[in-house]
């Protein structure tokens, strides 16, 4: 496994893990009949209300995807007082177009680029994926156009629309990012939905009281609404933050049904949409 670090900006703050699988030159079998000349990447965002990123949404979701043989990464983006949403399409696009340049070094599909992530990181993944064409975002980083556009989205439990009937106000003791307390309107990203926003795996508990379920519906409608690709599962079960729902990430906590049947099914989404 290629496990490195890419600092995404000058000073560190923000960068990226990377969880490749090796690509292995075998004298005695053909390349592709044991392994793919080039593999989809997951790029995991982490959630944590843009105040932190959680550890149970990062390195073992990843690792739940390389053991399936699709590379990952994981994105730590900018959170508390950086968390503003220049810095956050920065962010992404950056680690969007990583991917995709180095795509012939890593053996990745550079068409095959899914961004993914939960709760905050679910809200980011959605910002990216429906204002990647923000006009001036590529340019200003020296991008070429839709070399920064995500091929794909999976939102767990995400914030899609910030008003008092979807998303809790108050979330206990929890650091929450500076872009919260601005309440910019790119975060209400079901009314944002476009042509050319990527395809969506969503998923969510109808018991998540903090992000409510009207979040995933409402995203799942303007994608139905533009012509967007999507596949969306609400489980009976599962409070906030269920992450992948096993002992990996909640060890003897309460196990909720099916929800972590989302790994296999998203897997089998990424492998029947992006030809793996």
């Amino acid at each position: 496994m290629i496990h490195k670090k890419i600092d995404l900006t000058e000073d560190g703050r923000v960068y990226m893990n990377t969880y490749f699988l090796d690509y292995y030159p075998d004298k005695y079998y053909k390349n592709g009949t044991w392994q793919p000349d080039k593999r989809p990447v997951f790029l995991v965002l982490p959630g944590g209300g843009y105040g932190f990123q959680s550890d149970r949404e990062a390195e073992p979701i990843a690792l739940a995807f390389t053991a399936a043989g699709i590379h990952a990464a994981v994105l730590y983006y900018s959170v508390g007082e950086f968390a503003v949403m220049d810095n956050l399409l920065a962010d992404a696009s950056k680690a969007i177009w990583y991917l995709r340049k180095h795509a012939g070094e890593f053996h990745i599909d550079p068409d095959a680029i899914i961004v993914g992530g939960f709760s905050a990181g679910g809200s980011l993944a959605s910002v990216i994926g429906t204002q990647w064409n923000k006009p001036g975002l590529a340019e200003s980083l020296a991008i070429p156009f839709r070399g920064n556009r995500p091929d794909g989205l999976m939102l767990a439990y995400a914030p899609t629309l910030m008003s008092a009937d979807t998303v809790q106000d108050d979330p206990g003791d929890e650091p929450r990012g500076k872009i919260f307390d601005e309440m910019d309107d790119g975060l209400n990203t079901a009314s944002k939905v476009t042509a050319e926003t990527p395809p969506a795996f969503i998923w969510q508990t109808s018991h998540d009281t903090l992000i409510k379920p009207m979040n995933a519906l409402l995203y799942t409608q303007a994608c139905l609404e533009h012509g967007v690709e999507c596949e969306l599962h609400i489980f009976q079960e599962g409070p906030h933050g269920t992450a992948l729902g096993n002992d990996v990430t909640d060890y003897k906590a309460q196990k909720y049904t099916n929800v972590e049947l989302w790994v296999p099914m998203f897997i089998n989404w990424i492998r029947k949409n992006y030809n793996y």
